[in-house]
Order: structure tokens, then sequence, then C-alpha cells
């Protein structure tokens, strides 16, 4: 890690020390982001806080609240900054497609619905609302009753008091107040809902675009790669001296652009291996050895073929985990599973024969396999699933 620091901070910030279930830990924040941090051992942190104590009382309060370094949580990746920002974007899609659709739809029903039927009254009787709408106001008291936000918890007691006071008989006034809190209480949740999103955002953002870089500059090799094996050098075995140091040194300085991301997970064994290639075949290319050298650069042309079919793992990691496996799609997984686990099992074909140090598309593949038998299984759970797909994302 002090390689990276030294060489590589375009990547890495400065170091830090965090605290994570309690012991601490060194990281380097990443560049360009906040809250963020990768270890030693390749793991991505991304900070959260986690409130002790009793909260606040007021909104106003909670608005001005100065978090404590006790209250500085961390939420850990082990498979790295492409799991972490895939967490990032399901959060962030559980947001907007249950927790903000949720509380607009109670506060439209409450500011329009509930306001109008008291406001037409001389007093608020639960007992006279129709069956239909009562069912309404309960779902919404379950809801907010099973919400953990202390702000969810005091718009439960308006419900609750509007619901349970004691004589029946509210007069229209004390009733509108009461909708009124409610209303605040879920705006206050909505503003905290959209302020995290921000938050989260900006953060996935920041792994997007290292993904991003990382994605473009292999896909700027793999075509570097294609020219290189159609050299006349590599083709016909004929090539000046000069020649061959105009072709090392380009492949040195396209190991080089690799050299960064052998400290970031999931790109570190893969462009460590690759590197390794590339140097073995500038060197190859330096003492003519053109046919050892060609024979290596299939080995990279095959890498690359490895890592794009990981880009598909990761897709389809996102897909399972956001749309779960209900409604049909079960089947659908298990189509799509048996596909990626078809590719691999050819890439295993294909690492024997160039020769991979150390070849993972079996185990890959085997990995694949387990999670397809528990897709056939009605009974296993979408953790179950994921378990072994993790297992072979982490292989890569």
């Amino acid at each position: 890690m002090n390689s990276l620091v030294q060489f590589f901070s375009y990547l890495m910030g400065a170091s830090d020390y965090i605290v994570y279930k309690g012991k601490q830990v060194k990281v380097w924040r990443l560049a360009g982001t906040s809250g963020i941090y990768s270890d030693a051992h390749r793991r991505v942190y991304i900070q959260r806080w986690e409130e002790e104590g009793e909260p606040a009382k007021t909104p106003f309060q909670r608005a001005k609240k100065r978090w404590k370094p006790g209250e500085r949580k961390f939420s850990r990746f082990d498979e790295g900054i492409t799991s972490a920002g895939r967490g990032l974007r399901l959060a962030q899609r559980g947001a907007y497609k249950i927790y903000i659709p949720r509380y607009e739809e109670i506060k439209e029903i409450i500011e329009e619905e509930l306001r109008e039927k008291i406001i037409t009254k001389d007093f608020f009787r639960w007992e006279d609302l129709e069956n239909d709408f009562k069912e309404k106001i309960l779902q919404v008291g379950f809801v907010l009753g099973r919400a953990l936000k202390v702000e969810s918890q005091e718009g439960y007691s308006q419900i609750s008091f509007l619901i349970l006071d004691a004589d029946g008989r509210i007069n229209v006034g004390a009733a509108l107040a009461r909708t009124t809190a409610l209303s605040d209480r879920l705006r206050e949740r909505l503003q905290a809902i959209y302020a995290w999103l921000a938050v989260f955002s900006g953060r996935e953002q920041g792994l997007a675009i290292i993904d991003m870089r990382f994605r473009q500059l292999s896909k700027e090799l793999e075509t570097q790669l294609k020219l290189w094996m159609r050299h006349s050098a590599l083709t016909r075995g004929r090539t000046t001296a000069l020649q061959q140091k105009v072709l090392s040194d380009k492949v040195s300085i396209v190991s080089s652009q690799l050299r960064p991301f052998t400290e970031l997970r999931p790109f570190d064994r893969w462009a460590s291996f690759t590197i390794s290639d590339l140097e073995a075949a500038s060197k190859a290319i330096k003492d003519s050895s053109l046919l050892l050298a060609r024979a290596i650069l299939e080995r990279v042309k095959v890498a690359f073929d490895v890592k794009k079919r990981q880009w598909v793992l990761d897709n389809f990691l996102y897909n399972i985990q956001a749309n779960g496996l209900d409604n049909g799609r079960r089947v659908l997984c298990l189509q799509k599973l048996l596909a990626i686990q078809s590719d691999f099992l050819k890439l295993a074909a294909a690492e024997a024969r160039v020769g991979f140090i150390e070849p993972v598309c079996q185990m890959v593949a085997d990995c694949l396999g387990r999670s397809a038998i528990m897709l056939k299984d009605s009974h296993s759970g979408l953790s179950k699933v994921l378990k072994p797909i993790k297992e072979a994302y982490m292989l890569l």
C-alpha cells in the first residue's frame, strides 16, 4: 500500500484510521470521493451516521444536530468498489421506488382526504368515517408504526390520537392541528430521505467514474492488443531491432497504465496478472522470442474476455438484487445464469489452451452451477441464491 500512496495518489487520497466493529483499521480515502475508503486488503468502507442515545425532541433540534465521533459508522464491501457502487444504487432505487412514493401517498391521504373529512364536520369522530377510509388510515398507522425514524414515530402518535381518543369526539381545530403536525413530520422524513440521496448519489458517481475509467482503459488496451497481434513482428516473425524496441516500449507503457488498479478490488488480481504477462511479452520481444511473445499476448486476450464476462455478472447481480425472484423472475434469472455459466465454461477451455497461471473460470462456473441449483428450488431465498454468485465474483 505504501507504493500506492507514493506513485498512484490520483486514485488514493490521504490515509486515515477508522473504527469498524470495534477495531481500528488503517484506510485510504478514494480520491475524488467523500466518505469512501479502502484498506490494505482492498475492501471498501462507506461512511454513514448512526444516532446513539435519545434522539433530539424537536424538528429544529434534529435539523441542527451535530454528529459525534462515536456515531460515525461504516458499511464494508469485501467485493470492492463495484459491489459498493451496486449497494449505493440499490439503496437509491429503494428510496425512489418504495420510500418516497409511500410517504408522498401518506401525505396526500392526510392533506387531501382526511383534512377534508374533518373540515366538513362539527366534531371529528373515528366511527363516522367510511370503512374503506378507516382501513386506509389504519394502514398509514401501520406503516408509520413500523418505521424506526423519530419523525415517523411522531407521525404515528398523531394518527393514534385520531383513532384512539378517549371520548370519541375531537373538535375540528384539534383534529386539524394533529393532521398539520403529521404533515410536518412527513415532510421532515421526506427531506431526510432526499438529503441522504444527495450524498449517496455523489458517492455512487465517484465510484462509477473509477469503474468507467477502468472499463475505458480496458477497451483501449484491447484495441491496442489487436493491433499488436497483427504486427509483422508477431505474424511473420520478421522485424528490425528498432521495430522490436518500439513494440516493446508500447507494451511497457500499457502495462504502466494498468498499475494503479492493482490496489483496487475487483480489478487487482486481473490487473496484476495482466501486467505480469505484458512485462513478459515485452521482454520476449526484446529478446527476439517472438513466438513466445505472441503466445503470452494470446493469454492477455483471453484475460480481457474473462473481465468482460465479469461485467456481465455484475449487471446480473444488480438486476437480481433490485427485482428479486417474484412474479416468474426465477425462471428468467435461471436462464440468464446458465448462459453466463456456459460462457465461463468456454473461457475455462480457453484458459487451459493459453496456459493461465491461476485459472479461475472453471471454479466460477462451478459456483454459478450451485446458484442455478438454488434457483431451481422454489424454497431457496434470494440470499442463498446470491451467495455462490458472490463467491464466483470474488474469484475474478
